[in-house]
C-alpha cells in the first residue's frame, strides 16, 4: 500500500504549506522531495519486511509511495492558489480510489477507510499548517 501512504504524505504537506500561505512552488519541492525522500525507506522497509517479494516488490513499493506524493503535489507545480488546492484535491480522491479498488478488503469498508486514513492525515497537517502560518 505505498500508493497510500504517498497521498496521504503528499497531500499533508500540500494542505499544510498552502494553509501556512507558502509559494506553490515550495509546495512542489516539498511532495517532490518528500516523494523522492520515502523511496528508498519503503523500498527498504518492505525489503526486509518480506524478502520473499524480492527486489522488485520492494520497487514497486517504494515506486508507488514516490508517485503518491508527487502526484499529489504536481498541481502546484504548474498552478498556485485554489486551482492548484483543487487539482490536488481531485488527485487525491482519484488516488484514494485506486487504493480502494486495490485493497485486500473490499466493499464499503475499503473506500471507507481509504478516503477516513487520508481525511484523518490531512487533517493533522492541517492543523499544522495553522498553528504555524
Amino acid at each position: 500500500m505505498g500508493l497510500a501512504d504517498g497521498t496521504t504524505t503528499g497531500i499533508g504537506l500540500s494542505l499544510a504549506l498552502w494553509i501556512a500561505h507558502q509559494p506553490h512552488l515550495a509546495v512542489w519541492l516539498a511532495g517532490l522531495s518528500g516523494g523522492l525522500a520515502a523511496f528508498p525507506g519503503m523500498a527498504s522497509g518492505r525489503y526486509q519486511s518480506d524478502p520473499g517479494d524480492g527486489l522488485g516488490g520492494a520497487a514497486v513499493c517504494g515506486l508507488s509511495t514516490t508517485a503518491g506524493s508527487v502526484l499529489v503535489a504536481l498541481p502546484f507545480a504548474v498552478a498556485s492558489g485554489r486551482a492548484a488546492l483543487i487539482a490536488s484535491g481531485l488527485v487525491t480522491a482519484a488516488l484514494c480510489a485506486v487504493v480502494a479498488v486495490i485493497r485486500a478488503d473490499t466493499g464499503w469498508r475499503a473506500w471507507a477507510l481509504s478516503y477516513g486514513i487520508t481525511a484523518a492525515a490531512a487533517g493533522l497537517c492541517v492543523l499544522a499548517g495553522v498553528m504555524t502560518g
